[in-house]
């Protein structure tokens, strides 16, 4: 009879920061990075490679509005919610740049949705104070 050791899977005592793993990569493209780090909750990062990858030289308008879609929900993760706004407009005037152009859309909808509530409920929190 044979015996059989059991398979055990081992995990590295400190498993490597997905946006740092990825910025050691060679020639990183700031579309992706910008994804790592905002996956890993470093927004301020993918705010930064976001930005750099909007700005590159003759991006096509896909690119550009990935890239301006980035930086409306870093912007919103960030607390900045107008400059998150202004992002997501600037992404549904792009020209062929769908799924980029309905994701932005809704987000727009969403955040100023969610913005209304929030100063209504921090008003009828205040009103509520002066009684």
């Amino acid at each position: 009879a044979s015996s059989t050791a059991p398979l055990t899977t081992r995990v590295p005592p400190s498993a490597p920061d997905p946006a740092k793993a990825y910025a050691l990569r060679p020639q990183s493209d700031p579309l992706d990075l910008g994804d790592a780090y905002y996956d890993a909750g470093a927004f301020r990062e993918a705010l930064a490679q976001y930005g750099a990858a909007a700005t590159q030289a003759g991006i096509p308008s896909r690119r550009l509005a990935r890239a301006r879609f980035g930086l409306a929900r870093a912007l919103e993760r960030l607390g900045r919610v107008d400059g998150a706004l202004s992002a997501y407009e600037s992404v549904s005037a792009l020209p062929d740049s769908e799924p980029w152009t309905s994701a932005a859309d809704f987000g727009h909808r969403f955040l100023s949705w969610k913005h209304r509530l929030n100063k209504t409920n921090a008003h009828q929190s205040v009103a509520r104070e002066v009684q």
